[in-house]
């Protein structure tokens, strides 16, 4: 699991938030998003094909969840950063283990 805090500016805690399951999930990057919510980037070991996926996770404002995704691959993946396009999607940068 990956633990966020939301603080205001004099450093009060807004909201925590946990998210993931119960392996080794890490988050990487946090991008305020248009609607004032967040994109989380992350990697995974709790969901997916097995191994590391990349872990997507879409917040509001509150830091209640609007969305969770994961690539499912047999390779290991991970989500290092994501920020929204001009489109409102988002994309993800990360790396993987390329097996030859």
């Amino acid at each position: 699991m990956s633990g966020f805090v939301k603080t205001d500016s004099r450093g009060d805690t807004s909201w925590t938030r946990t998210f993931g399951g119960a392996n080794d999930d890490q988050g990487y990057t946090v991008q305020q998003t248009n609607d004032g919510g967040y994109i989380i980037a992350a990697t995974t070991w709790s969901y997916g094909a097995g191994g590391a996926d990349v872990y997507l996770i879409k917040t509001d404002t509150a830091g209640d969840t609007q969305m969770d995704e994961n690539v499912r691959r047999s390779l290991d993946d991970y989500g290092i950063c994501a920020r929204q396009t001009r489109d409102g999607g988002y994309v993800v940068g990360g790396w993987n283990d390329v097996q030859s």
